[in-house]
């Protein structure tokens, strides 16, 4: 049997001699041991059920994204912070929803300001936007670095009953699997959970099921230019159980 090191020198060879063969073998063990492709991947020709986005993506054609009937959902950036609002957030979410799209708003969690302050800017901001979805709370590291686990978890809880309260539904929560991992997906494990990862399905624990995997960053979509995150619900999520009514 060959030693892993013997592997990894036989595969730079490959990738020297033979690039081009070397990227088809990777993307074949991609879609065999995954069940995605590397690269672009194009929205039509996979299992996909929803799209994130932001300002990053730019001006966006909305009535060409609906057009995929793959596409049920769009989840767009709202606010971050207390302060931060999402420059194409108003209109993202008029043309989405005049495009026949369910639409749902989401928050970028930091440790910057109070989370009561963070809920409100987030509340006026989506006032009268139209959303037919419980809202999305985003988080991540790049917003909490130095804060502790613990607390983390705090403010994720407190943001929660806060939507909660002014809803009526829990919200779902977004990070990386990792995240969950750590012992977030411990604590609401009576949440949606909506996992990142980009080589696989993320692996969130055994305390709780992942009910959306957003899979590539990289997906492409009539109507958007550039690479745009593609989202697919797992263990029986649908369209119906993320609505507001």
């Amino acid at each position: 049997m060959l030693s892993p090191m013997a592997i990894i020198v036989m595969g730079i060879i490959f990738w020297l001699v033979a690039p081009s063969a070397f990227n088809q073998c990777l993307r074949y063990l991609q879609r065999r041991c995954v069940g995605i492709p590397m690269g672009n991947v194009d929205a039509r020709k996979v299992e996909v059920d929803g799209i994130d986005v932001s300002h990053h993506n730019g001006t966006i054609d909305w009535p060409k994204v609906a057009s995929n009937k793959n596409i049920k959902f769009a989840y767009l950036k709202a606010t971050e912070g207390s302060t931060h609002r999402d420059r194409r957030f108003k209109r993202n979410a008029k043309e989405a929803r005049r495009a026949g799209l369910d639409v749902g708003a989401y928050h970028f969690l930091t440790n910057k300001s109070a989370v009561k302050t963070q809920f409100e800017h987030f509340r006026k901001t989506t006032v009268n936007c139209g959303m037919t979805l419980i809202p999305m709370l985003d988080v991540e590291e790049q917003g909490l670095r130095g804060s502790s686990l613990e607390d983390v978890k705090q403010m994720v809880a407190e943001f929660c009953q806060l939507c909660e309260k002014r809803y009526g539904r829990k919200p779902v929560i977004y990070g990386p699997g990792h995240y969950f991992k750590k012992g977030l997906a411990r604590d609401f494990a009576n949440y949606y959970i909506w996992g990142s990862n980009f080589t696989g399905k993320p692996n969130i624990g055994r305390a709780t099921k992942l009910n959306i995997w957003q899979f590539t960053e990289r997906g492409r979509v009539d109507g958007i230019c550039g690479g745009v995150d593609l989202n697919r619900f797992e263990n029986g999520m649908t369209i119906e159980k993320l609505r507001l009514k």
